[in-house]
């Protein structure tokens, strides 16, 4: 990767898709999520994922896309060839920061931590929230586990058949 394409995918231009795409769905009603810009293989691509408390339509999909490709277009901040994906984060919906810890303790969650908490990297519990940068578990053992989120490598929630999905 040259200096060019590493550039773009850390620093002001992130930022700046970031903005875009708070532009283009916060008029539609959608939240935006979480937005990746990288290199896959050969290509680009621009992935934003929405959502909006009642869940996310396929329609609403497309006018993100047309909306956020507009914006895209316009600002002229990739100077490459990129694909724009645009979808839901779905009923098993990736945890990123402290809010959406917040907003979905109580909920069934598996993390995995860039290395051992606890005596393990693998947490499946109920999300009980995130307190100043920490996100405390119930393990399904039972036993309380707080994690300092800068360890956490991923986070999604758990399909729960039979919970009333709220997001």
């Amino acid at each position: 990767m040259d200096d060019r394409a590493s550039q773009q995918n850390a620093g002001p231009t992130r930022d700046g898709l970031e903005d875009l795409a708070h532009r283009a769905v916060e008029p539609l009603g959608l939240e935006m999520v979480h937005l990746e810009y990288r290199k896959e293989g050969r290509r680009w691509v621009v992935r934003l994922y929405i959502d909006r408390d009642g869940g996310i339509t396929l329609d609403d999909c497309a006018r993100a896309s047309e909306q956020f490709g507009a914006l895209l277009e316009a600002a002229n901040l990739i100077p490459h060839r990129y694909n724009l994906e645009v979808s839901s984060p779905g009923l098993d919906r990736p945890l990123f920061t402290e809010g959406d810890y917040r907003r979905f303790a109580s909920r069934r969650a598996r993390l995995t931590t860039h290395r051992p908490v606890g005596g393990r990297r693998h947490h499946q519990g109920v999300l009980l929230g995130c307190t100043e940068g920490t996100v405390t578990i119930r393990l399904d053992d039972g036993h309380e586990q707080s994690i300092p989120l800068e360890l956490i490598a991923s986070g999604r929630l758990k399909v729960e058949l039979g919970h009333e999905v709220t997001s």
